[in-house]
């Protein structure tokens, strides 16, 4: 289950906008779905170079629950670091681990090394989703486009990453003003089993990812929350994970 638990987790946490389908006419004075899609693909591609160049240190504090199937916690742990985002990479500060997928914002390409988060957000895997507009909101003082997603075929697929990415479907906010992504929730609509249900399955899955922007213009994840719950054979088990990073400062670096 942890695998699946990861999966989800990089669905969330790394996005690379491109490739993505879109329908909708928009709302009134707002563009379609397919134009904001465009517009993030753009900003991706063009983003201000000076933004990787920016380096920021922060406190990143994470807590993770597990629970049995009565609800009763049974393992808790929780930490806390400075993290450095340099050269368009959040690290541990004094670089103890390895570089998260976070670069600049987006995914990590190329074929990931063990150890390395999978960059799932590809052309091929965005192709599956078919997406909304659904409105406009303030968030974090800032106005924001709110598109939902789902995919184009639900519930099928040969292996276990096509079963899941079948399965997953939510709501972005995307900044109006500078196309950046600034939240965004996805859910398991519906149960997977492993197996047939003889060895297991996913039964509940959600992941939030918040970014905020710096006074410069860069955008870092502020918060992260994940909760599955699974069962494996006859035992059922359910994760939860919160992390928030705060007290943001600037650093030298090169300007």
């Amino acid at each position: 289950m942890s695998r699946l638990f990861n999966i989800g987790i990089v669905l969330v946490s790394g996005f690379c906008l491109c490739g993505w389908a879109a329908r909708g006419d928009g709302l009134s004075g707002s563009p379609s779905a397919e134009e904001i899609i465009r517009n993030v693909i753009l900003r991706a591609a063009e983003a201000p170079a000076h933004l990787a160049q920016l380096e920021y240190s922060f406190i990143k504090s994470t807590e993770r629950e597990e629970f049995d199937s009565k609800g009763r916690v049974t393992d808790r742990k929780s930490s806390s670091n400075e993290m450095v985002f340099s050269a368009g990479v959040v690290s541990k500060k004094g670089g103890e681990n390895k570089p998260s997928s976070e670069k600049a914002g987006h995914a990590k390409a190329g074929k990931p090394k063990r150890g390395e988060n999978v960059n799932l957000l590809t052309d091929e895997i965005l192709g599956r989703y078919v997406f909304t507009l659904a409105g406009r909101t303030n968030l974090n003082g800032r106005p924001a486009f709110e598109l939902a997603f789902e995919p184009r075929k639900k519930n099928s697929g040969k292996d276990l990453m096509d079963r899941l990415l079948n399965r997953m479907a939510g709501t972005m906010w995307i900044d109006v003003e500078e196309f950046e992504l600034a939240r965004m929730q996805v859910q398991l609509e519906s149960e997977m089993l492993v197996g047939a249900g003889l060895i297991g399955s996913l039964k509940k899955a959600s992941f939030i990812l918040e970014r905020t922007r710096m006074p410069d213009g860069l955008w870092l994840e502020r918060s992260v929350q994940a909760d599955y719950e699974a069962r494996k054979f006859l035992e059922s088990t359910r994760v939860s994970t919160r992390s928030e990073s705060s007290e943001f400062r600037k650093r030298g670096g090169k300007s």
